[in-house]
């Protein structure tokens, strides 16, 4: 297997350091070579994006979590002191004692995303009738959907015929289609 260079390398230290921030970290691992590399955010970003479809980077990335963890866990940061942390930043003052809604904020919006508090909502729907689906949702015209109460997610998810005994899982970023077997 070919060895990562010494771009891509830093690359991958740099985007997990930056808290996993692709373009910046390109920026940074490229800027010596490329003169453009810390100028041009857009080429940046894309560049970032095709090296993180690499499964080598992706190995290497996973690597140094790893690393990072460990020395973590040595240093005595572990869980218990994460939550800790961060309750007392959910009841962090300023120096007047007033409090510090950012610091709150953060804290906040951090355990939630940690604890899974900010999935994405998710609509389950079993199809076993397929007699409403005669008509595709996006070819409708505005008072059949109003009448119909058709959200936008079910224009989404509309498949079309040959759905019957069929689930699909709704979420934020699109459908989850799956067969069911009969």
């Amino acid at each position: 297997m070919k060895k990562l260079t010494k771009q891509q390398l830093l690359f991958c230290e740099e985007y997990v350091i930056n808290g996993y921030k692709g373009s910046d970290a390109y920026s940074k691992a490229y800027a010596s070579e490329t003169s453009t590399a810390g100028e041009n955010q857009n080429m940046c970003r894309v560049e970032a994006w095709r090296m993180l479809r690499n499964e080598r980077i992706l190995d290497e990335i996973k690597r140094i979590e790893g690393t990072y963890k460990a020395i973590s866990l040595e240093k005595g940061v572990d869980k218990k002191y994460i939550i800790d942390n961060l309750k007392m930043g959910m009841e962090a003052t300023n120096k007047l004692g007033d409090p510090d809604y950012t610091a709150r904020n953060n804290a906040t919006n951090t355990w939630a995303k940690l604890t899974g508090e900010f999935e994405a909502e998710k609509k389950h729907i079993v199809i076993d009738d397929e007699s409403e689906l005669t008509k595709d949702p996006s070819k409708m015209t505005k008072e059949e959907i109003k009448e119909k109460h058709i959200t936008n997610n079910d224009i989404l998810s509309w498949v079309g015929g040959g759905i019957v005994g069929s689930t699909f899982s709704m979420t934020s970023r699109g459908f989850i289609y799956k067969r069911l077997s009969k």
